[in-house]
């Protein structure tokens, strides 16, 4: 879990690893735990016999696997990889070898001096180490906390070495291509190939790597996410050019403690305020000071916390809802008129009233009470699972994860009307934007949108067993964010595009997003 920004932009991401994904029809074998291995020793066969070729092959496979580094350029010497194996020999490694700096590539009769086996080549990079050593200018080192993709190809040729071509963090995002990866990622040679075992493995200083989305296909294509069911013209400005998309990370060694994170608000004094899986902690952009409070997963096991006008930082807590302003703590529960402990969602209106939504139904804080909703008789007793304010002022929630309500006029109406009901399930988060235009994120890994020509339906994260995009921001420009399962994406030219690999947005699962 870590925290990121685009540097030159206003988005702030709250990233959570997740490794729960399903293989196409396409991929001939997957495996997408996260599995960590620290001095294995020889390893365990991946494929069970699942898959093998022999030297008679002559056809083509592709091999992805993301690596999160513990042992590092810090711990050296150590050797990590994925290997294939023949009758328990080694034939080929790709990760670090074990005299290599570089993610690196080992086999018999590679030209340098690395072992296992016999040698290594380096991984070209197109984000070469900046403070490497001469012999390294071109190549990337691992590094914990940043992880990193490989796909490799192997072109058989019956009875002799096979052409092995390997892609370092190449861009998988749509309209992504094995023809237009950049020649200064790519790195080719020849090398026997053959296998009959997969095995991860480690050995070595440091605590290992962790491995995940490991898969097995016939085509470079196979592993590009197609990224929207509904088709638009161009991409997004902001990736049309490599690298116009920088990224700045805070990690543990950083001195953020509280693992994983999960939400993110900040308060008018300016700070940060972080909710990881029980704590807050405050961020003044150098330092992390733990608040001290338990926090409670009560919405999607997703902490709900929320700063308001006034100052003060709102979050659900064990057994109810708690207020701190200057050091002052409030805690509200049944006692006080929650409907129930569970708070599923908090949000301002312009009269500076906390509307609270619980898993039994609406209350609003004003002046210190907890009040019922004057003319919201229709969700009674029914759950919040999200409340958003539109540019106008207007309070909108999403009841039971599939009906829309406004407030308008003193009363709660139904909106957004005339879409299809297979669209509206589970509905985790919704947004108005500047161009009054309706935003719902869903949880099977779609965003709904209701604008002047009707409604539109985009499918981020095909690929995702369990996706779900988890929130949604709009930058003061205008631009759209989303945040999945599946990684990041923005809205432009009437398409979502995933921010591509190369950005080097370290995390796989975007939890949160704040402007």
């Amino acid at each position: 879990m870590r925290i990121a920004k685009t540097i030159g932009g206003s988005i702030l991401l709250l990233l959570l690893l997740l490794a729960a994904f399903e293989a196409r029809a396409v991929v001939l074998w997957s495996s997408y735990d996260s599995i960590t291995v620290h001095e294995n020793g020889p390893g365990t066969d991946l494929l069970g016999g699942a898959l093998k070729r022999g030297d008679d092959a002559n056809d083509t496979l592709y091999f992805k696997f993301r690596v999160e580094p513990i042992s590092d350029e810090t711990t050296e010497p150590y050797f990590a990889a994925l290997e294939l194996l023949e009758d328990d020999t080694e034939r080929l490694g790709v990760g670090n070898a074990l005299e290599a700096w570089a993610y690196s590539v080992f086999f018999p009769g590679a030209q340098s001096s690395g072992v296992p086996p016999a040698g290594y080549l380096d991984l070209h990079s197109a984000h070469p180490d900046a403070n490497a050593l001469a012999h390294q200018a071109k190549y990337q080192c691992p590094r914990r906390g940043e992880p990193a993709v490989i796909v490799f190809k192997i072109q058989y040729i019956p009875h002799s070495d096979a052409m092995v071509t390997v892609w370092l963090n190449p861009d998988l995002g749509p309209g992504g291509n094995e023809i237009n990866q950049p020649d200064a990622l790519t790195t080719r040679f020849h090398a026997k190939a053959t296998f009959d075992e997969l095995r991860l493995r480690h050995g070595g200083k440091g605590g290992g790597w962790t491995f995940s989305d490991v898969e097995i296909a016939t085509t470079f294509n196979d592993f590009v996410d197609s990224s929207s069911d509904r088709p638009g013209t161009g991409g997004a400005n902001l990736l049309e050019s490599e690298g116009s998309l920088q990224f700045q990370s805070w990690l543990r060694n950083q001195g953020l403690s509280q693992l994983p994170v999960r939400a993110l608000q900040q308060t008018k004094d300016g700070y940060l305020w972080i909710a990881g899986a029980s704590e807050i902690e405050r961020f003044d952009g150098l330092k992390f000071v733990p608040l001290n409070v338990r926090v409670a997963g009560t919405n999607y096991s997703k902490p709900t916390i929320f700063a308001d006008s006034q100052g003060a930082l709102w979050f659900a807590a064990p057994g109810g809802l708690q207020r701190v302003q200057k050091s002052r703590l409030t805690t509200l529960t049944t006692d006080e008129g929650l409907p129930s402990s569970r708070i599923m969602a908090l949000n301002e209106d312009a009269q500076q009233n906390i509307w609270i939504g619980t898993a039994a139904g609406l209350v609003i804080w004003n002046k210190g009470r907890v009040l019922p909703l004057s003319g919201a008789e229709s969700i009674r007793g029914r759950s919040i699972t999200a409340i958003a304010k539109d540019h106008q002022g207007t309070i909108w929630l999403v009841v039971d994860e599939k009906e829309i309500f406004k407030f308008s006029q003193g009363r709660l109406v139904r909106a957004a009307t005339g879409y299809s009901k297979e669209w509206m399930t589970n509905i985790r988060g919704l947004l108005l934007d500047q161009a009054d235009r309706l935003w719902l994120s869903m949880g099977d890994g779609a965003i709904v949108c209701q604008d002047n020509e009707g409604w539109h339906r985009y499918r981020l994260t095909k690929r995702i067993s369990g996706s779900r995009v988890n929130a949604l921001a709009e930058e003061p420009d205008g631009t759209i964010w989303a945040g999945t399962t599946g990684g990041l994406f923005l809205f432009s030219k009437g398409k979502f595009s995933a921010v591509p690999a190369s950005s080097r947005l370290a995390g796989n699962s975007v939890e949160s997003l704040f402007v």
